[in-house]
């Protein structure tokens, strides 16, 4: 697997803001045996040069819940995002990957199927009580700087028919109207923040107006739309290649944040391709590892239309 690090910075200005601070966007670890130690030693290495005070992960920490059922693999991940934490406080929501457990099953059709719901509570549990470690399941986190919100979406809003998978917009407003305790009425002073792991129905006017008390909403789940080293500097687009569920030529897969009104942030994947897809995955070294870092300031500077963006690679 490929270990070069791609990390695109943007410098916001936001009137709350006393003291400048930065919040790191991370997603799509999909946690695995096949995440070797030298890859997780190379994004701790990143983080640690960036120094965020926040980082925040996007969901599919795990590539399904199989990955962390030995103990060895366990300790492994624990130990990684503890040691994180010692740089920053992490927030973390839920992805697609983090409720699959694999094998042979029978979907409720009778139909044979290689996944199944199943949400490890116990792994995910021993996450919450790391120290400075935030699981954001429909909750919402807050500080004297910022408030998070972290919404989960549910098994049944990914949806798959024939070999294609497809995402359920209905299932979506469900559930942000039933979490709306987590979207509205929240607090005027700090810099607020949506994690929510599919970006697929975010620019849908009647999507957007659930969170418009929101000043960004960060998103991942579209591992950058498969565009590879090379064309990722020159394909200055929010379009991709593929997406995940085989669409080409999808949009609102790559960071879409141009202009001061622009809300919706979608974070490239730290492993383009995970455990299960076989020997493509050994095309990860085309792929850089993808993140986003926010910096908040309140220098007047950087209050203009046109956000502030700037690209750098470490190896």
């Amino acid at each position: 697997m490929g270990k070069l690090q791609h990390v695109t910075t943007y410098q916001l200005y936001h009137s709350r803001v006393e003291d400048d601070f930065s919040v790191l966007v991370i997603s799509d670890l999909h946690f695995s045996y096949q995440v070797s130690d030298s890859k997780l030693l190379s994004i701790y290495q990143m983080v640690k040069r960036v120094e965020p005070h926040y980082i925040l992960i996007v969901g599919d920490l795990i590539d399904s819940s199989n990955m962390v059922e030995e103990k060895r693999e366990r300790v492994r991940l624990i130990s990684f995002l503890m040691k994180l934490s010692d740089i920053g406080k992490i927030l973390i929501s839920l992805g697609n990957h983090d409720f699959y457990k694999r094998g042979k099953y029978l979907d409720d059709c009778g139909r044979k199927s290689n996944v199944c719901f199943y949400f490890d509570q116990e792994f995910f549990d021993a996450l919450a009580h790391l120290p400075h470690v935030f699981l954001l399941d429909n909750q919402s986190y807050q500080d004297e700087r910022i408030f998070v919100s972290g919404i989960s979406l549910p098994f049944s809003y990914y949806r798959s028919d024939k070999g294609r998978h497809f995402e359920d917009k209905e299932i979506l407003l469900q559930t942000l109207k039933k979490e709306h305790r987590l979207l509205f009425h929240l607090p005027h002073d700090k810099v607020k923040i949506l994690m929510i792991h599919s970006p697929v129905y975010l620019k849908e006017a009647e999507v957007e107006k659930e969170f418009l008390e929101f000043d960004y909403v960060v998103s991942g789940h579209m591992h950058n739309g498969c565009v590879f080293l090379g064309l990722h500097e020159f394909w200055n687009t929010s379009y991709g290649i593929i997406s995940p569920s085989k669409t080409l030529f999808p949009k609102y897969v790559r960071n879409t944040l141009q202009r001061r009104e622009d809300k919706l942030i979608v974070n490239g994947a730290l492993v383009t391709f995970q455990a299960n897809t076989g020997v493509i995955q050994l095309f990860n070294f085309l792929y850089p590892l993808s993140s986003t870092l926010l910096k908040f300031t309140s220098d007047k500077k950087y209050d203009k239309e046109e956000v502030s963006k700037s690209t750098r690679y470490y190896h």
